[in-house]
C-alpha cells in the first residue's frame, strides 16, 4: 500500500508532483529570478541579452529545464551574479542523472584516467607464473614480461 514503483517515481527516483524536477534546478532557477529582478530585467530582456529564447529562460527559472554551462556563463555576465550561478552549475549537471547513479558519476569525474593505446600489448596475468631468479639458475625473466603480439 505505501510502496511506490519505479514507474510512479520516473527515471530520476524522485516521487511526488515534482518527481522530474530536481531541487538543484529549482534552486538555480530561483537564483536566476532573484538576480534578474535585482537587475531590473524582464524575462524577455534577459533572454535577448544572453541570446536565449524567452521559453528557455522561463523554464530555467521555474526549474523545468536544467541550465547548460553556456547559459550560466552568459547569465553570470549579464546579471553580475558574482559566481553564484557558476557554483551551482555542477549540481545542476549532476541532477540530470538518476539518483542511484549520481554518486558514481561524481567518483568517475574525479578518477584518474590512463590515456595511452598500445594494441600489441596484453597486460595482466599473462606470463606471470613460472620460476623466479632465486628458484632457477637459468632464469632469463622472459616469462615475466608482457606479451607483445607481432
Amino acid at each position: 500500500m505505501g510502496r511506490t514503483t519505479q514507474r510512479e517515481c520516473g527515471t530520476t527516483g524522485r516521487c511526488g508532483p515534482d518527481k522530474e524536477r530536481p531541487t538543484a534546478w529549482s534552486a538555480y532557477g530561483k537564483l536566476v529570478r532573484l538576480f534578474r529582478e535585482r537587475a531590473g530585467l524582464t524575462q524577455q530582456a534577459l533572454a535577448e541579452a544572453i541570446d536565449y529564447s524567452l521559453e528557455q529562460v522561463a523554464s530555467v527559472e521555474q526549474g523545468r529545464r536544467p541550465a547548460k554551462a553556456a547559459f550560466t556563463e552568459a547569465a553570470e555576465r549579464v546579471l553580475e551574479a558574482g559566481g553564484a550561478l557558476r557554483v551551482l552549475q555542477e549540481d545542476v549537471d549532476r541532477a540530470k542523472l538518476p539518483v542511484f547513479f549520481q554518486d558514481f558519476a561524481l567518483l568517475g569525474a574525479e578518477a584518474v584516467s590512463r590515456f595511452s593505446y598500445d594494441p600489441l600489448l596484453i597486460p595482466g596475468l599473462l606470463g606471470l607464473r613460472g620460476p623466479t631468479p632465486t628458484e632457477d639458475p637459468d632464469f632469463t625473466g622472459l616469462g615475466r614480461l608482457p606479451v607483445r603480439l607481432t
